[in-house]
């Protein structure tokens, strides 16, 4: 039994007790009073149960008065109880918010570290298509980039808050898909430049043998 159970199942068995007992002084007291004319008229018998009467009420006003400083005392204990028990919620509540909040200082700098690494890996992005143009290699349009760019990062960002704009399902791409379809054409084309002229080479060494 928890400690707040048994502070209250024994305030209640003491209220139970003290109930009784004042039940009983004042059935005590309601006999005397129907006694006390022949108790004080001659009726022996009379005055020996008013007499026995008159102990019992005594014991039982004795046994009241020690009942309502118990039963006071319960009623402390069981406040007491309860509030050890909230306490002790509180610092159980207190110990978890100690972990999460030493958890939560750090996550500011994974953010940061986490967007100052897309900010390079996003902005290099840019560079390498601005050079492959520059180049004559096969690159989408800058308003394609930039809104196929703009689309991924909404999705990336999808459900952190209400300012991300939504994404239809079949237009969501990720960094990786998008970064590896436009470095594609431009492979191909550098290997087809590359690798004729290594086939021109062949030819040539071939020819001088």
């Amino acid at each position: 039994m928890n400690p707040i159970k048994q502070a209250e199942a024994t305030q209640a068995e003491l209220t139970k007790r003290l109930a009784a007992s004042r039940e009983a002084l004042k059935a005590n007291i309601a006999r005397r009073d129907d006694l006390a004319f022949e108790a004080q008229t001659g009726d022996a018998e009379a005055h020996k149960e008013t007499a026995r009467l008159s102990t019992e009420a005594s014991a039982l006003a004795d046994d009241i008065a020690s009942l309502e400083a118990a039963a006071k005392e319960a009623a402390r204990r069981v406040t007491a109880a309860k509030e050890a028990a909230a306490k002790q919620v509180e610092r159980e509540k207190a110990a978890k918010a100690r972990v999460i909040a030493a958890r939560l200082a750090t996550r500011g700098a994974a953010i940061d570290a986490g967007l100052s690494a897309f900010k390079a890996a996003y902005t290099g992005l840019l560079d390498d298509m601005r050079e492959l143009a520059l180049l004559g290699a096969p690159a989408p349009s800058v308003a394609l980039i930039d809104v196929n760019l703009r689309r991924a990062l909404d999705s990336s960002l999808g459900g952190l808050h209400t300012k991300v704009r939504p994404v239809p399902p079949l237009q969501r791409h990720s960094f990786d898909e998008l970064a590896g379809g436009w470095a594609r054409p431009s492979e191909s084309w550098a290997a087809q430049i590359l690798d004729a002229d290594k086939g021109i080479e062949r030819g040539a060494k071939k020819a001088a043998a």
